[in-house]
């Protein structure tokens, strides 16, 4: 038997079944896959800080290496802070479930896998993002490093 992804719907008919139509455990769960979104958003924003203090101490004479150099090093520096943004707009913003005016438990989760399924997608972005600002800042020390 194959298995297909399911439609935030279905997922949240599914979870709910599975808990005898009882809220606090799903949401329990929900919780804790929350969390893991955040925990992953935040080493993503550590990396991010620890590119911007390197740069800070050898950005400088890096860009004035080479013109190919100080390229690859403002892109990939542009490039993490743009991912830091993605991380922090996307994955780190907040919305109180206690806020939310669901009609009843069923379009209660089916809202929070929604929101659970975009976080998931701007980490995935931000991830990208940061993985090609990690490559150009690599290259641009090799730039360096190859003209010294």
């Amino acid at each position: 038997m194959a298995i297909r992804k399911l439609t935030h719907r279905e997922e949240a008919e599914s979870l709910l079944a599975r808990h005898a139509g009882q809220l606090d455990p799903v949401l329990s769960l929900l919780e804790r896959q929350y969390a893991t979104l955040q925990a992953r958003a935040q080493v993503l924003l550590g990396l991010v800080t620890i590119t911007l203090t390197i740069t800070g101490f050898s950005g400088p004479a890096i860009a004035a290496s080479t013109p190919a150099a100080r390229i690859a090093v403002t892109s990939g520096l542009a490039f993490s802070l743009l991912a830091s943004l993605l991380a922090i707009l996307g994955v780190l913003n907040l919305r109180w479930v206690t806020a939310l005016g669901a009609s009843n438990d069923l379009e209660l989760v089916t809202h929070l896998l929604v929101r659970r399924g975009q976080k998931t997608g701007f980490y995935r972005a931000a991830l990208a993002v940061l993985a090609m600002g990690l490559g150009l800042y690599t290259s641009a020390a090799v730039l360096y490093l190859a003209g010294r």
